[in-house]
């Protein structure tokens, strides 16, 4: 690691602004973060063939993706980022893995989700301490 990226980094935690930035989630969004966060076993319980399911907050998609391997070819995945960057790069990811046509993304804003389409089920794992708004948000 370099002064670079600590410096970054130290203003990030610095700002009044808790959003991630996309180039930071790189450093937890791979695949030794399945020995932690096991997909299969968060949201199976969950996340049946043919629904329609929401991930708030979807960054890369570490969950879009395996919501759309459990949806199968008869659902389908909103996922939602306030960064169209972490979107793009979430798009790349589905299409690569072959789950493109399963997963929309949408661009929120700071304060407002924006999407109309009802879901089975909505995520929002490892996000909420990100929203200044708490209160509003979970409303």
């Amino acid at each position: 690691m370099n002064i670079v990226f600590f410096e970054k980094v130290r203003k990030i935690l610095l700002m009044n602004e808790h959003t991630c930035p996309w180039w930071l989630a790189y450093t937890f969004d791979h695949r030794i973060r399945r020995l932690v966060h096991k997909p299969e076993s968060i949201l199976g319980p969950y996340v049946k063939p043919g629904t329609t399911v929401a991930d708030i907050g979807c960054g890369m998609g570490f969950f879009s993706l395996e919501m759309a391997r459990l949806v199968g070819k008869d659902g389908s995945v909103l996922s939602v980022d306030l960064q169209r960057h972490m979107l793009e790069i979430l798009e790349k990811r589905a299409r690569r893995s072959g789950f493109g046509h399963l997963i929309r993304t949408h661009l929120c804003t700071p304060e407002r989700i924006g999407i109309q389409q009802q879901c089975d089920f909505a995520l929002t794992f490892w996000m909420v301490h990100e929203v200044n708004d708490k209160q509003s948000f979970l409303a």
